[in-house]
């Protein structure tokens, strides 16, 4: 692949996303972790407007970024990048809730 890059371990070309999503591969090459306790980690060691910055970067992207995962599900082998995506999403999910004991609020409320 002439745009592949190494993430979480695993060669990928995260070029081939959809356009509309291309604007979260820093975010996916930062924070798209696939092992639990690292990301647990990683999600205490950001400061609050870190995670916070996260949270908003991504949210607004859930239902493209699901469309895109539902569609992926239908190929085989499936995509690597989606999988790294899929991660981001997850740990965005993750992030609410560190944010929700953080600060009293739930960040998706506005």
């Amino acid at each position: 692949m002439a745009n592949e890059e190494i993430i979480d371990g695993i060669p990928m070309d995260l070029s081939r996303l959809p356009a509309e999503l291309h604007g979260l591969i820093p975010l996916i090459r930062k924070w798209s972790t696939s092992d639990d306790v690292d990301r647990t980690e990683q999600w205490e060691a950001a400061s609050t407007e870190e995670l916070q910055a996260l949270f908003h970067a991504v949210w607004p992207h859930m239902s493209a970024i699901n469309a895109y995962l539902d569609e992926a599900d239908k190929l085989t082998p499936y995509p690597d990048e989606a999988m790294a995506l899929g991660r981001l999403a997850e740990g965005v999910c993750e992030v609410q809730f560190v944010l929700r004991e953080r600060t009293g609020r739930d960040p998706a409320a506005g």
